[in-house]
């Protein structure tokens, strides 16, 4: 996988072969605020102190959203991590695919639905290596078997990176999307033996682990929401 931030690894995963994004709402934009999160705890940024979230000392973020979400949490020290990712995701979507043009990952193209509402996309590009990081999505999720023939064993140690993406495909309404062919249940099991797995060193585990439950969990009741509404 190409070194970007996991938020924009996860937006490209994202975004449908028309350019529009396909990830369930709003979970989707909590899902992205998780990423950042989790890019922080895996750089050993922040740490979580009695269910509290808690900055850490470090050199400079290179990375503006990375930074500012930093920034964000050393002057407030009070909120889990339940409590940040509402308020990371709050115009993160823009932000991030912006940062995906301005990069050249991905274009924009406006158009005008009934020659009257806008509506823009964001074609992805060849410079994101988008088959790469699907590549690496795939193997790590299917784990060397087919779908005939599903791995059963112990969970395979993804790379951490990849592992930190897959465990944001279900919060982020990716699954289906990425995976039709995978029975649902087969599917959930194996990323929560991702999410689940041994792939963040010893350091950083335990913040890990506050992150990946508070995104899931605010996701799940977002879901949970949105299907009561449309009921």
């Amino acid at each position: 996988m190409a070194n970007r931030p996991l938020v924009q690894e996860l937006m490209l995963l994202g975004l449908g072969a028309d350019g529009r994004v396909v990830g369930r709402n709003p979970g989707f934009d909590y899902a992205l605020a998780g990423a950042v999160l989790l890019e922080l705890a895996l750089a050993q940024r922040l740490d979580v102190v009695d269910k509290r979230v808690a900055a850490l000392p470090g050199a400079p973020l290179r990375e503006p959203v990375l930074a500012d979400a930093l920034s964000a949490i050393e002057r407030d020290k009070r909120r889990r991590a339940k409590d940040w990712i509402p308020r990371l995701s709050r115009s993160l979507r823009k932000r991030v695919l912006a940062d995906l043009v301005r990069g050249g990952l991905t274009g924009m193209q406006v158009t005008h639905v009934l020659k009257v509402f806008p509506s823009t996309r964001y074609p992805v590009t060849d410079a994101a290596g988008l088959p790469e990081l699907r590549a690496a999505v795939e193997a790590a999720v299917r784990g060397g078997g087919t779908v005939a023939e599903p791995r059963v064993t112990e969970s395979p140690v993804a790379e951490p990176r990849v592992a930190a993406l897959c465990s944001l495909i279900g919060p982020a309404g990716l699954g289906r999307r990425l995976f039709p062919d995978l029975p649902r249940r087969e599917l959930r099991r194996r990323l929560d033996e991702i999410s689940r797995g041994t792939w963040a060193s010893e350091a950083v585990r335990a913040a890990v682990r506050e992150v990946q439950a508070a995104t899931a969990a605010v996701a799940a009741v977002a879901a949970a929401g949105g299907a009561v509404a449309s009921s």
